[in-house]
């Protein structure tokens, strides 16, 4: 609003309001110019006057007349791209939400992460039966009572025959015990007082019976052997003698867990 000034006006015979210059008759009363007087006017008042007047241009509809033709809609502008409300996230102070991505971006991160979804089942199923695999492999490979039975008859023959051959008698206590360990260090040192060594050759093993009852087993083998015994000073031959076939019972017993030879009975093939 402009600051009013002291200025003299004309003012309304009729009704007192100013008149502006140039106004032959009264915009309020509408009274005739010529009779009104010059008087000054009061700071603001034509100040106040001039404001209204404008205001009333200002709020005033316009007068239109005859039919009046409808504005046509915009047209869509040439290559626009997507529209804000495709592209854009809302504005939070017009209310929206906030969204962190896009259609676009949205759709491409769903369907990257489908084939790990789809992945994920298989290796699941693929860690089960790997777990199963290996357990059922460990119980086929987990030796039984009569496997330790028979893995200590072989260890008893190869024990023998290096014990012959070296004429070691420590190596006989891995598998040996009782009345078949004296025996058998016997053997060695009467092969040693001789001046002589023995390597015997075990041509085949065939276990044909297993007998166990707690701690103690029986096991029947028919087995073919052939020695051949050396001088200790020349390794010559002393004697040979050829391969034969006995039928040998092992009496076993278990101690400390280990599987060991207590007896063993030997006889001519039947």
């Amino acid at each position: 609003m402009r600051v009013g000034i002291l200025a003299m006006a004309q003012t309304c015979a009729q009704c007192g309001m100013p008149i502006r210059d140039g106004y032959r008759f009264c915009s309020n009363c509408g009274a005739s110019a010529a009779a009104a007087s010059q008087s000054p006017a009061l700071p603001g008042v034509v100040e106040v006057a001039e404001q209204t007047a404008l205001d009333e241009q200002v709020v005033a509809p316009p007068t239109l007349y005859g039919p009046q033709t409808p504005m046509p809609p915009p047209s869509p502008a040439r290559n626009a791209g997507p529209s804000r409300a495709a592209t854009m996230r809302p504005d939070p102070k017009e209310g929206g939400m906030y969204v962190p991505y896009g259609t676009e971006a949205k759709t491409h991160l769903e369907s990257a992460d489908s084939p790990r979804s789809r992945v994920m089942p298989v290796i699941v199923v693929a860690a089960v039966l790997l777990v199963g695999l290996v357990g059922l492999t460990a119980f086929l490979l987990t030796p039984t009572e009569e496997d330790r039975v028979k893995q200590a008859v072989y260890q008893s023959n190869e024990e023998q025959i290096k014990a012959w051959r070296d004429l070691d008698v420590e190596v006989l206590k891995g598998t040996r015990t009782g009345e078949v360990l004296a025996e058998n260090i016997k053997y060695v040192e009467d092969l040693k007082q001789k001046n002589l060594y023995a390597v015997p050759v075990l041509g085949s093993l065939e276990i044909r019976e297993v007998k166990i009852t707690g701690d103690t087993a029986t096991v029947r083998t028919i087995e073919t052997w052939s020695v051949t015994f050396h001088n200790r000073r020349d390794k010559s031959v002393v004697e040979a003698k050829p391969l034969e076939t006995l039928a040998e019972t092992y009496h076993m017993v278990k101690q400390n867990g280990k599987w060991m030879v207590e007896r063993l009975d030997i006889g001519a093939n039947p």
